[in-house]
C-alpha cells in the first residue's frame, strides 16, 4: 500500500519545481543597462520558495564572452546592497548546484540560477549585486 504514495511524491515535487522554473516572457524585464554586460543579460530577480530562494533569470546576448565567465568553475553569488550579506547558490546533495550551466552558452534560451535567502534577508523591492567570477551586476531589484 506504501509503493503508489512512494511513486506518487516524486511526481508531485517535479510538478512543483517545473511551475516554478517555467521560462519567464522576454518583454522588457531586463533589469535596466545595469544588467547587460559580458555577454549576459540579467532578465529577473524574484523572490520564489516563500521567500526562502531568490529566482535569478538571464539570457546571453554574446556566446564568446559570456562563456568566459558562465562555467561549472565560476561561483555565482549575490550581495545584499544594505546588509553586505552573502547569498550563494546551494547545492543539493542528488541534483547538485542550482545553477544552470551549458558551456559554451547558446544565445536564445533563458536560464536559471537559484540562490538561499534562508533568513530572508532580501525583500521585494531591495537591491543586490550580482558577483559572478569578477564580474559585478550593480543595482538588481528584486521583484
Amino acid at each position: 500500500m506504501r509503493k503508489p504514495v512512494v511513486l506518487f511524491l516524486p511526481l508531485v515535487v517535479v510538478m512543483v519545481f517545473s511551475a516554478s522554473f517555467a521560462p519567464f516572457p522576454r518583454a522588457a524585464r531586463a533589469q535596466g543597462e545595469a544588467g547587460v554586460q559580458h555577454g549576459m543579460r540579467v532578465l529577473s530577480l524574484r523572490l520564489s520558495g516563500a521567500g526562502k530562494m531568490l529566482d535569478l533569470r538571464y539570457d546571453v546576448t554574446d556566446a564568446a564572452s559570456a562563456g568566459e565567465i558562465l562555467n561549472k568553475g565560476t561561483r555565482a553569488y549575490l550581495v545584499h546592497d544594505n546588509t553586505g550579506a552573502v547569498l550563494g547558490v546551494p547545492s543539493m546533495g542528488k541534483v547538485g548546484r542550482l545553477q544552470q550551466t551549458r558551456n559554451p552558452p547558446l544565445p536564445g534560451p533563458v536560464y536559471f540560477m537559484i540562490f538561499e535567502n534562508l533568513r530572508s534577508l532580501a525583500k521585494k523591492g531591495d537591491t543586490l549585486t550580482l558577483v559572478i567570477g569578477d564580474v559585478y551586476f550593480e543595482g538588481l531589484k528584486v521583484e
